[in-house]
This record gives structure tokens, C-alpha cells and sequence, in this order.
């Protein structure tokens, strides 16, 4: 895992060296890289149940910390990673890009929700994963592998953000800041409320980074700017 991170950028700090600039193009082929080598080897491990023990003991820890109110938080945040919170936004953010007659970037947004939604939905009905049962919780759909909210999240946040650095370049730390922030707080509300293991949404959100990625460099791959 680490090497292959390791070739993935020294491959795109020498083809910058070489162009004497920094090659878009190739950042996001690099992010593409590492993000699906994160989550084909934390799938790796979970098949092999490789993952088990460091899992049960992360989530044991979480649920030892977890005060009332950080559940009673948790209950409200992980609202916000939900379809019926991140579909709307998508169509809202999606109408409003076409107003601005920006095509590609609202064919992003409605793309990157799109595929995030059936990639969930595919591989939580091939991979089956339990959920934990470690301590008493609400009911959802589908199986534990992987964290939907946490993918469709990803996919969500990580598109606006994109369109953002393309309409606002000035806004881009911002955008970014707010994207991870905000996938960073549904990934951990599922895991405080015992409904998702660790590997499930950080193998979740290393597939949302790669959906978005690859669909970025498929929709804007002739004009980086």
C-alpha cells in the first residue's frame, strides 16, 4: 500500500520536474491511484477478516468516549450524509450550475450522486458484510460494506468542491476545508453510533475519492482550468 502511494506521486513530481509545471492531469490520475489502492486493500482485508480485530477494538474505544451527547450529535449529523439530504442538494446544486451555464460542472454533480448511489447500493448487495452488533442500534438498509453515507457523501461534497475550485478558484481552501470536514463528521457519527466498522468508511471514502476523481478527469479532461 504504502509503495504504491510512494510510485503514484513520484510519478507525478517527475513528470512535473520534467513539464516544469504542475501537470493537472496527472494529480488526478495519482489521487486515482491512491485512493483505489487504499480501498481494494482495506476490501482485501475485510474479505480475509484480516481487519476484525483492529475494528472491534476502534469501535469498542469510540463507544468508550462516546458522552450522550456526542450520540445525540451524531443521530442529526448522520442525517446529513443521507438521500434524503444529499440528493436534493445535488439537484439544487445541479440547477443552479445549469443557470449559470456551467454544463460540464452540473453533469459532474449529477454524475458523481448518480454513480455514487449504485456503487452503494451494488456493493453492499455482493459484499455482505455484517453489520456490528457490539452494542444496541438503529436499523438501516443494506449491508455494512461499505458506509453509504460516507461514500455518497464523498461523492457529493467532493463534486461541489470541484466545482468550486472551477467557478471560484479563490474559494477552493475553503470549499475543500468544508467538503472534508464534512464527510469527516458523517464518517464518524456512523461509527459512534455503532452502525458502520472503521475499515467500512474509510475503504467508503477512498471509493467516493476515486468515483470523483475518475469521473472529473472523464468530464474535464479537456479543460483542466
Amino acid at each position: 500500500l504504502v509503495g504504491a502511494i510512494y510510485l503514484a506521486f513520484r510519478w507525478l513530481s517527475s513528470a512535473a520536474g520534467r513539464g516544469g509545471r504542475f501537470d493537472h492531469h496527472r494529480a488526478v490520475v495519482a489521487v486515482i491511484l491512491t485512493a483505489a489502492v487504499i480501498a481494494i486493500t482495506i476490501g482485501a482485508g475485510i474479505m480475509s477478516e484480516e481487519t476484525a480485530q483492529i475494528d472491534r477494538a476502534i469501535l469498542a474505544w469510540l463507544h468508550d468516549q462516546s458522552v450522550p451527547d456526542l450520540v445525540t450529535a451524531s443521530l442529526t449529523v448522520t442525517v446529513a450524509g443521507s438521500w434524503l439530504v444529499l440528493v436534493p442538494i445535488s439537484l439544487l446544486a445541479v440547477c443552479g450550475l445549469l443557470a449559470m451555464r456551467r454544463r460540464k460542472e452540473a453533469l459532474y454533480v449529477a454524475t458523481c450522486t448518480t454513480v455514487g448511489i449504485l456503487l452503494t447500493i451494488t456493493l453492499k448487495l455482493v459484499i455482505g458484510r455484517e453489520r456490528p452488533t457490539l452494542w444496541d442500534h438503529d436499523a438501516y438498509w443494506g449491508s455494512s460494506f461499505p458506509s453509504g453515507h460516507t461514500l455518497n457523501t464523498t461523492c457529493v461534497a467532493g463534486a461541489l468542491a470541484v466545482c468550486a475550485w472551477r467557478i471560484w478558484p479563490r474559494a477552493t481552501p475553503f470549499a475543500v476545508v468544508i467538503a472534508a470536514t464534512w464527510v469527516l463528521l458523517v464518517g464518524l457519527s456512523r461509527m459512534v453510533l455503532g452502525v458502520h466498522w472503521p475499515t467500512d468508511v474509510l475503504a467508503a471514502a477512498s471509493i467516493g475519492l476515486t468515483v470523483t476523481a475518475a469521473i472529473h478527469l472523464w468530464i474535464f479532461k479537456r479543460t483542466p482550468g
